[in-house]
C-alpha cells in the first residue's frame, strides 16, 4: 500500500460518512426553507405539511423491507441502488415546479434515504 492510494476500507468509510451527512442534511434543511417553498410553489398549509412529512413517512416505512432485501441481494448492491435513488430524487426535488411534484419526489427520496440508513448500519 502506498500513500497515493487510500486503503479500500477508508474509501468505504468515507462513502458511508458522506451518505450519512446527506441523510442528516435532508432532514434538517427543509424546515428552514418552508416559507420560501410556500411562496415559490404557491403551496397551502396542507401541502407544506406533506412536504415535511412525506420524507419521514417513507423513510420509516422502508426500514424493515430494506433489511430483508439487503440480506437477499447483498448490502452493497442495495446500498448503491439506494444512493442512486436518493440522488435522482434529490435532483427532481430541486427541479420541482409544483407542490404535488415535490411531495411525491420527497416521498421517493425518503425511501432512498431510509434504505441508505439501514444499509449504513450494516
Amino acid at each position: 500500500m502506498t500513500l497515493a492510494t487510500p486503503p479500500k476500507n477508508a474509501v468505504a468509510l468515507a462513502a458511508v460518512c458522506l451518505t450519512s451527512l446527506m441523510f442528516g442534511l435532508e432532514i434538517s434543511s427543509v424546515p428552514t426553507v418552508l416559507s420560501t417553498l410556500e411562496s415559490v410553489l404557491h403551496a397551502n398549509f396542507k401541502e407544506i405539511q406533506w412536504i415535511m412529512n412525506a420524507y419521514t413517512l417513507a423513510c420509516t416505512t422502508v426500514l424493515m423491507g430494506t433489511g430483508a432485501l439487503a440480506d437477499r441481494f447483498g448490502r452493497k448492491r442495495v446500498y448503491v441502488v439506494s444512493i442512486v435513488m436518493f440522488g435522482i430524487t434529490s435532483l427532481i426535488c430541486g427541479l420541482a415546479q409544483s407542490a404535488p411534484v415535490l411531495i411525491v419526489s420527497r416521498f421517493f427520496q425518503g425511501m432512498g434515504g431510509g434504505a441508505m440508513l439501514i444499509c449504513q448500519v450494516a
